[in-house]
């Protein structure tokens, strides 16, 4: 399969500089610090980690919402499209569905008045909507509905790639059952590829082909699902599937969850999870591990120490 997203080096920082021409320098903040990601077309990448690891910076970035500090990203000859995470929020309250759908057919696609009106209601049936939703407004839709509506707007522009932040997190358990049921059915139709940015790992478990976790700005780890779930190699991802909420079980208590995150305003010279790390070494304190470390093949671990 052909890649459809290549991003390469891609280092995200906020603040720095100088505010004033004699003021101190202000810290930057690193976000992102040399993220590599390939997806190939009809491919569901799945990004993973904590609150705070950099995963919607980096969704923002392959979708071209803002600009990297560093590295590049290539969406080949097809449009990248974003699927926000609150859809009440992305839709213009103040346009009719049918006005906000038609945008892209109109600035994007350039086609004309009579082709834009045929389009519209075969994008609502896309999406399991009657035409009757293209004349009413945003707040008479649920969230469910309202998040459907946002995929048919960024399925109008015709992407190969849709990158979805956490679009399923602000609706109920049944709700969201539904909408990865929609979005499974469109990537077979389509052959969409989707960039699935989520902290449940339930979801990412039903709908990926392949794995990144993300932590402190970087991919520590990268696999096909069924192996990250199987057999983590990165203490992090061991970490997270042991904190995921199991019904009948509890939490385990992990020599991980101590220590403290590193600060994103003077990132340490080493692996930045080795403060948290059951496994840490003297090497992980000195040297930071590439993402190949743990072997070549289809899963990478970035650690000079991997489990299994």
């Amino acid at each position: 399969m052909s890649a459809v997203l290549q991003a390469r080096g891609l280092a995200k920082r906020f603040g720095g500089g100088r505010p004033l021409p004699f003021a101190p320098p202000r810290p930057a903040i690193h976000a992102l610090r040399g993220v590599d990601l390939d997806l190939a077309s009809g491919e569901t990448l799945g990004i993973v980690g904590e609150s705070g690891c950099g995963k919607s910076t980096l969704a923002r970035l392959l979708a071209g919402l803002d600009s990297p500090s560093e590295g590049t990203v290539e969406a080949g000859d097809g449009a990248v499209q974003y699927v926000f995470q609150d859809p009440a929020a992305s839709l213009n309250p103040r346009l009719t569905v049918g006005r906000a759908i038609e945008a892209p057919l109109r600035h994007r696609l350039g086609l004309p008045a009579g082709e834009r009106q045929r389009r519209l209601p075969e994008l609502m049936e896309a999406v399991g909507l009657g035409p009757d939703a293209l004349e009413r407004y945003p707040h008479e839709f649920s969230g469910g509905q309202a998040q459907r509506i946002a995929v048919a707007r960024a399925l109008a522009a015709e992407p190969r790639t849709l990158v979805l932040d956490e679009p399923v997190s602000a609706l109920d358990v049944s709700i969201q059952a539904q909408i990865l049921k929609l979005l499974r059915g469109l990537q077979a139709e389509r052959g969409l590829a989707y960039v699935f940015i989520t902290h449940d790992l339930s979801v990412v478990e039903t709908i990926a082909d392949r794995i990144a976790v993300m932590y402190f700005g970087r991919v520590v780890e990268e696999a096909p699902a069924r192996a990250i779930f199987a057999a983590p190699r990165h203490p992090y991802t061991r970490l997270l599937l042991d904190s995921a909420p199991v019904p009948g079980r509890r939490l385990a208590e992990t020599q991980a969850d101590a220590g403290e995150l590193p600060d994103p305003a003077n990132p340490p010279p080493g692996c930045a999870f080795a403060s948290r790390c059951p496994r840490v070494q003297a090497d992980c304190r000195e040297h930071q591990p590439d993402l190949d470390a743990a072997g070549g093949g289809a899963h990478r671990a970035a650690c000079f120490h991997p489990l299994g």
